[in-house]
C-alpha cells in the first residue's frame, strides 16, 4: 500500500529465507518494518515495537547472510550485473541474478546493516543478535518446520 503524499511505501518486507524442502537454514522467514525507520535506527536505538517477523524459518544466520552478502557485493561486484545470490550458485541451471527482473523496489537496497557494522565495528552476527531480539511479534503462516524451526532456536 503507497501513501499518497510520498508515493514511498508504508512498510518494508525484507527476506531473509524464502527457500524450503532440503535445502535447510535459508526457510521461510521475513521481516516486516515501516519503510520511514532504517534497521541503523532501530538497532542504534533498540526500538522493539516496529519490527515483524513473518514465518521463522532462519533468524540470526538469516541476518547475517543478508549483511555479509551485501557487503560482499559491494566489495567484488559493484556493477549489478555481476551480483551474486547463494541459493541460485546451489543450481547449475540458475539464470543469473540481474535476469530475475527484480527492480530496485522489491530489491535489498538497504545499506544501514551494513553501515551499522562499519561504523560501530560490529560483526554480522552482533548486528544479527541484536535485530532479532528487537522482534516484538511473530507471525507463522502454517507450522511446517521450514517455517518456525527459527522460532525453536531463537526463542
Amino acid at each position: 500500500m503507497e501513501n499518497d503524499k510520498s508515493k514511498e511505501p508504508y512498510f518494508q518486507l525484507t527476506i531473509l529465507g524464502c527457500s524450503g524442502g532440503p535445502i535447510d537454514g535459508k526457510t521461510c522467514s521475513f521481516l516486516l518494518k515501516p519503510s520511514k525507520i532504517s534497521y541503523y535506527d532501530i538497532i542504534l536505538n533498540s526500538i522493539n515495537d516496529c519490527v515483524i517477523g513473518l514465518d521463522a524459518g532462519t533468524g540470526i544466520s538469516g541476518v547475517s547472510d543478508l549483511i555479509l552478502s551485501k557487503l560482499n557485493n559491494l566489495r567484488f561486484n559493484a556493477d549489478q550485473n555481476n551480483e551474486r545470490n547463494y541459493l541460485l550458485d546451489l543450481y547449475l541451471d540458475s539464470l543469473p541474478i540481474k535476469d530475475y527482473n527484480l527492480n530496485d523496489k522489491i530489491r535489498f537496497n538497504d545499506l544501514s546493516l551494513v553501515n551499522l557494522m562499519q561504523d560501530y565495528k560490529l560483526s554480522p552476527i552482533e548486528i544479527s543478535v541484536r535485530l532479532i531480539n528487537l522482534i516484538s511479534s511473530y507471525l507463522i503462516t502454517h507450522v511446517h518446520l521450514d517455517h518456525v524451526s527459527g522460532l525453536f532456536i531463537l526463542r
